[in-house]
């Protein structure tokens, strides 16, 4: 079976059963690592399924923060996508409650919480995170 197909599959056992006409194109910056989802897959699933790295010390409860994203908007001609901020789910509940505790600078999502809805390229923002928590700064 394609190794892109195997993702999905995956995908699909972790978000219930979606049509198979009902994916997305996700892409992760700078790494390039892309695929095919189901409408509904949480991105930090999408990730792991990837191999992108993306901490989550929390189990993806969106409580640690680490998971963060930056959704990139624009056109992306090399990926033949349109990405936007709508292309994820509006913001969650366990999101409102982490950023009423610590800083989530706008245009920042967590990628435990943060659902596809469309083509969409993410960069994630754990490391940058973890250094200036290490520095005691952005929280």
């Amino acid at each position: 079976m394609p190794t892109a197909r195997r993702r999905a599959d995956a995908a699909k056992a972790v978000c219930g059963a979606v049509s198979d006409t009902l994916e997305a194109l996700v892409v992760f910056t700078p790494s390039g690592k892309r695929g095919r989802f189901p409408i509904g897959t949480p991105l930090l699933q999408a990730a792991r399924l990837l191999g992108v790295d993306i901490d989550s010390v929390c189990g993806g409860r969106g409580i640690c923060g680490r998971c963060q994203i930056l959704v990139a908007e624009g056109e992306f001609a090399k990926h033949g996508i349109r990405s936007r901020a709508d292309s994820l789910t509006p913001l969650s509940e366990p999101e409102k409650r982490y950023a009423r505790r610590q800083t989530l600078a706008e245009g920042r999502r967590l990628s435990c919480s943060a659902k596809v809805l469309r083509d969409v390229v993410v960069h994630p923002l754990a490391r940058e995170c973890a250094q200036k928590n290490d520095q005691g700064e952005d929280r």
